[in-house]
């Protein structure tokens, strides 16, 4: 009973003394970003994440090698893939959002692209070769702005990155849903 009374006692004393004036400084609040510091810092360090995108790149060779054994025309597939966290890095981006205490802006994320300094995921450029070697296409599909093809295209051709041309890349125009720009893939 006693060790209760005191442990109450204590933690009353405590708080009151922290509601003082004269008590400690009241912690600042927490910046706009520090529940990202830890995921950028795992996606640029963590030889897991490094792992998990050569895993998963491996495992779309293999699905797509099957797909070309089972007698299908490789001129008959294609690759759809989205662009950024898929094909390109954009840590860098959102750990200057960190540094800053900034959220995502239009005209920040435009700085960024135009920078052209998006490194590709581990495997990326590897599979997208074999890609290109087996004969099938590769369809860029982003949310980026039409404004932001140029300085994408040329960051994506400096990392050696296949099918970098107008008619292979499919940006946002009026919706940011993707699977009309897909149709337009498919009825090609």
């Amino acid at each position: 009973m006693r060790t209760k009374l005191f442990t109450f006692g204590f933690l009353s004393l405590l708080f009151l003394s922290c509601q003082n004036s004269g008590g400690p400084e009241p912690c600042p609040p927490p910046s706009l970003r520090e529940y990202s510091v830890q995921s950028v810092l795992w996606q640029q360090n963590a030889g897991e994440y490094k792992a998990l995108c050569y895993q998963a790149f491996n495992a779309a060779r293999h699905q797509l090698e099957e797909q070309i054994e089972l007698n299908m025309d490789a001129s008959n597939l294609a690759i759809i893939t989205d662009l950024d966290e898929t094909v390109l890095d954009n840590s860098p981006y959102n750990a200057w959002m960190i540094e800053q205490d900034q959220d995502y802006t239009p005209d920040t994320w435009k700085s960024w692209v135009e920078k052209e300094e998006a490194l590709a995921l581990p495997g990326a450029v590897d599979f997208f070769n074999h890609v290109e070697a087996l004969g099938v296409e590769v369809f860029y599909i982003s949310n980026r702005k039409n404004d932001q093809l140029q300085p994408t295209m040329r960051n994506m051709e400096a990392l050696g990155l296949p099918f970098i041309d107008e008619d292979h890349f499919l940006l946002k125009t009026t919706t940011s849903g993707k699977q009309e720009r897909r149709n337009v893939v498919l009825e090609d």
